[in-house]
């Protein structure tokens, strides 16, 4: 799979712009400032349907506007496909395939897959819970329907259960039907994401083993756990156990959204042992492992999107990584650079060639 071409329209610093891509290295090349990750967004937005940077879609609306839009033909299977997502303020968010309304967000999901590398990423190391978990529902949202549906329906009922917790701080009536309405959901809901979550990483961690060694060449024993209360309690049985410390904290304490995943490197946390040069090969590593497991599940290959390349990568580890990327099963690829002629030269050197993007003053 790869996209043809992209369109934006008052979208974040962009009025009107017009991008080329070719189907496999693509560098944009521009100023600090300039828009190269806007560009990078607009792609994830045809992808996803949503920003991978703002949650609230206002905020990419370009300054003094009302609306954005953004469109791109997508190439998949022989066949192609006009996408385009556009948001008026005051209104509702629309997303079209081939001219027809997508119905819902969820249905489009997994349909264009994406992977994206970035600064951010440090994140996965440095950051809380939310930010692993993220990772990870991503990566099986976009290749399995069910896991995705009860993602939503648990996020649904964890909501209005959280609600009710802080209504009942309010002087609600305690009402056990509904409890038990609120309990029953999120246990079903979370032992399904609880199974998916746990069968996944016992492969995904082969991938992401092969993946570190093939970008750093070193023999480094690393591992990705899977951490979370269900593996010793029964969750309808916990919720109604904390009920009182619910209450009194207004939320739910116990629960698949309070799961975390750890990273390993020879047998001691990332965060606390490793180097920053093995902490960003350890994010990469697992991004392009999600790249092969989403290939190996959708049947072809997502979109690659690198922002900032060279943030936090050595020489050594930057040239791993363009061989890596510049053959298969790697398809298309997005890099964003601001020192075109460091790059030009990294490129000319091991003899890759890519399709040279600059972005200028909007």
């Amino acid at each position: 799979m790869f996209l043809k071409n992209i369109s934006l329209f008052n979208f974040k610093n962009y009025e009107n712009t017009t991008f080329e891509f070719s189907r496999e290295i693509n560098c944009i090349i521009g100023d600090n400032g300039l828009g190269k990750t806007n560009l990078l967004d607009a792609i994830h937005y045809l992808s996803l349907g949503k920003s991978m940077i703002n949650t609230q879609d206002t905020f990419n609306i370009r300054h003094d506007e009302l609306a954005f839009a953004v469109k791109g033909i997508f190439q998949k299977n022989d066949r192609s496909y006009k996408v385009s997502c556009g948001f008026q303020k005051s209104s509702k968010k629309t997303l079209m395939v081939n001219g027809e309304v997508c119905g819902r967000l969820s249905s489009h999901v997994g349909q264009f897959p994406v992977v994206v590398v970035g600064p951010q990423d440090q994140d996965l190391v440095w950051g809380g819970s939310e930010f692993r978990r993220k990772l990870f529902d991503s990566m099986l949202s976009q290749v399995d329907n069910v896991y995705l549906e009860s993602l939503i329906r648990y996020s649904h009922y964890l909501t209005q259960r959280n609600a009710y917790l802080k209504g009942l701080s309010e002087g609600k009536p305690w009402d056990e039907l509904l409890m038990d309405h609120f309990n029953h959901e999120l246990s079903a809901q979370g032992r399904v994401i609880f199974e998916k979550r746990e069968k996944f990483l016992d492969s995904f961690n082969e991938i992401f083993r092969k993946y570190y060694k093939m970008f750093t060449r070193k023999d480094e024993r690393v591992e990705i756990k899977y951490k979370s209360g269900l593996r010793d309690h029964d969750f309808m049985q916990k919720l109604k156990e904390n009920i009182e410390k619910d209450r009194i904290l207004q939320r739910t304490t116990f629960g698949v959204h309070r799961d975390d995943y750890s990273f390993v490197l020879d047998d001691f946390p990332l965060k606390k042992y490793a180097s920053q040069g093995q902490q960003k090969s350890f994010t990469i590593a697992v991004k392009l492992a999600k790249f092969e497991f989403m290939m190996n599940q959708c049947g072809y290959a997502p979109l690659l999107l690198f922002d900032d390349l060279f943030d936090k990568l050595d020489e050594n580890r930057t040239e791993a990584l363009l061989d890596l990327i510049s053959k298969s099963p790697f398809e298309q690829v997005m890099i964003t650079e601001a020192k075109y002629d460091r790059l030009q030269a990294l490129l000319e050197k091991m003899g890759i060639a890519a399709n040279m993007l600059k972005v200028d003053e909007n």
